[in-house]
């Protein structure tokens, strides 16, 4: 069969997906019919407030024409024989979920890969219909590390504290200090401690401590790390104290290296 007719039965298989899930067009309603006239002025300013947010949320035109184009794209080399319908657990809350994300390249892209995950017979059982909602719980920023770690790149962390003589209770603390954010393009580095924590939560990585870093080909990744100013300035400064440097790494979980082979790559 010619790339025409395999590009053709993608986009008829994505037409029926987005033609079963109901998408609304008018997301924001004004609600000042509805109200006393006390209150018209505090719904139209909320009206107005809110309008920018409903130009982010795509409607059923945008989703069919993003996923038409996406998905022709991504199974253009898969042989026709393989491209199957996707389960509805996948599919539905997929498209549902573009309404509200498709404006976020990160998370978009991870959506459009899981649909092509489920839409291939070869690859569809990696297609986790729990994955739609792993997507919905990351922030853009996570969706970078994920896809960072996805790469295969194994990540140093380090975690240290300070103490001071007769003072046991008066401890410094840094933790799980990385480059991790800044080599994934994170938009909020300083937030890294809390994208971690969902990562974690979420199950899509572990942390170990530093026995992974014992090779020659990852102890450079951890001595980067420690030579690094913010790990510098830290020892210089409590330099006179009790000072412990805990190594570790983060790297993806079982869960997460499935989760990227469905979503990432």
């Amino acid at each position: 069969m010619s790339d025409e007719n395999k590009i053709r039965d993608a986009a008829d298989a994505v037409k029926g997906i987005v033609e079963a899930v109901p998408v609304y067009q008018d997301v924001v309603q004004p609600a000042a019919k509805e109200l006393g006239n006390a209150l018209q002025t505090v719904a139209r300013s909320i009206h107005i407030a809110l309008a920018p947010v409903s130009m982010l949320v795509w409607g059923y035109d945008q989703i069919r024409d993003y996923l038409n184009k996406s998905l022709s794209e991504k199974l253009k080399d898969v042989p026709t024989e393989r491209i199957i319908a996707p389960n509805p657990t996948i599919a539905g809350p997929t498209v549902e979920a573009l309404r509200f994300a498709a404006h976020d390249t990160s998370l978009r892209e991870l959506y459009s890969n899981l649909l092509a995950t489920a839409m291939d017979a070869e690859t569809a059982q990696k297609a986790h219909p729990a994955f739609v909602d792993v997507i919905r719980h990351l922030a853009p920023d996570e969706a970078r590390i994920v896809q960072l770690l996805a790469s295969g790149h194994i990540y140093p962390l380090m975690t240290l504290s300070a103490t001071f003589a007769g003072s046991p209770k008066m401890a410094i603390y840094k933790q799980h200090v990385s480059l991790i954010a800044e080599d994934a393009g994170c938009e909020h580095p300083d937030l890294i401690l809390s994208y971690l924590d969902n990562l974690r939560r979420l199950g899509l990585v572990d942390i170990h401590s530093g026995s992974l870093f014992q090779l020659d080909s990852t102890l450079k990744i951890m001595q980067d790390l420690e030579n690094h100013e913010k790990i510098r300035e830290f020892i210089e400064m409590y330099k006179d104290s009790n000072l412990e440097v805990i190594r570790e790494s983060i790297v993806l979980s079982s869960l997460g290296r499935q989760f990227c082979d469905a979503c990432v790559t």
